[in-house]
């Protein structure tokens, strides 16, 4: 049996040294796949926290009107475009970015991604499994080394938060979708790989994932409403989803949005995947 016991004159924990520094009154966001309905989400919540924005996604105009939006309710954002297929974008990016706000990125949310074409593994083409892994995995791959470049270089050695969009996918798997699953796994790996390298007290880049479950976005609408689908095994699938959510519903992209606050918010929280899922994976 292992005793413990209480160390004498131990700090109060609200005292309690931290080798990362408190949460800035106002950080520096990029938000990548910030004109998609999970990006917005996450880049409104973030202005409205006092925290300055940069939208990154290749619709302008969604992107302008996401700004006006923010700055029309106190926010500070900026559009910047971005395809996540080119490494030269992504390049432009970061660069762009760092130099929109005084120099520094604090926080990177890692939010493109696409589902590829739907279709048993047999029936997978080379291309379309290519295509999703490039713009998935290598194109967040770039993508987080020009944010960890940009993090160690903050002033003052503040380091930053990488946020990845992994999926419920990353973590079970799915049918018909054998591209996005493994791409989503993968993201889960490369979070933590990052997280062993960079979450030291010298760098103080904290690495972390989401995972949310189905949430009704333009991409995500067939499983909302799987009828117009042709009739045969795939519709049959998709139609019984949201029966495997324990509340009986899909989720809502303020759900998420609220996980990834808290993630910026958190200080000693590193390498780790959360679920915003509504129960699905409990099963």
């Amino acid at each position: 049996m292992v005793a413990f016991q209480l160390i004498p004159n131990q700090q109060p924990l609200n005292n309690t040294p931290h080798s990362h520094p408190l949460p800035m009154a106002s950080k520096v966001c990029l938000i990548i796949g910030g004109t998609g309905g999970l990006g917005r989400a996450c880049a409104e919540d973030l202005a409205s926290k006092g925290h300055k924005v940069i939208v990154a996604g290749r619709n302008k105009s969604k992107g302008d009107a996401i700004v006006q939006t923010i700055k029309a309710a106190g926010g500070e954002a900026t559009f910047l475009p971005f395809d996540i297929s080119s490494p030269d974008s992504i390049t432009q990016l970061h660069k762009d970015a760092v130099a929109t706000y005084g120099g520094r990125l604090d926080v990177a949310v890692n939010g493109a991604g696409i589902t590829g074409d739907f279709a048993k593994i047999a029936d997978m083409t080379p291309s379309n499994f290519s295509l999703v892994w490039q713009v998935n995995v290598t194109g967040v791959m770039l993508s987080m080394q020009c944010q960890i470049h940009a993090m160690r270089a903050n002033p003052g050695g503040s380091g930053g938060h990488i946020i990845n969009f992994s999926s419920i996918f990353g973590l079970h798997g799915c049918q018909f979708g054998s591209a996005y699953v493994a791409s989503k796994h993968a993201l889960v790996g490369l979070t933590k790989a990052a997280a062993l390298e960079y979450s030291n007290p010298r760098d103080n880049i904290l690495v972390n994932a989401v995972a949310p479950g189905v949430i009704i976005t333009e991409m995500t609408a067939v499983l909302d409403d799987p009828s117009g689908l042709p009739e045969g095994e795939m519709k049959e699938y998709m139609s019984g989803f949201k029966a495997l959510y324990p509340q009986g519903r899909f989720g809502k992209v303020e759900d998420v949005a609220r996980g990834v606050n808290y993630l910026v918010e958190s200080d000693w929280v590193t390498g780790t995947v959360l679920e915003i899922e509504g129960g699905y994976g409990a099963a």
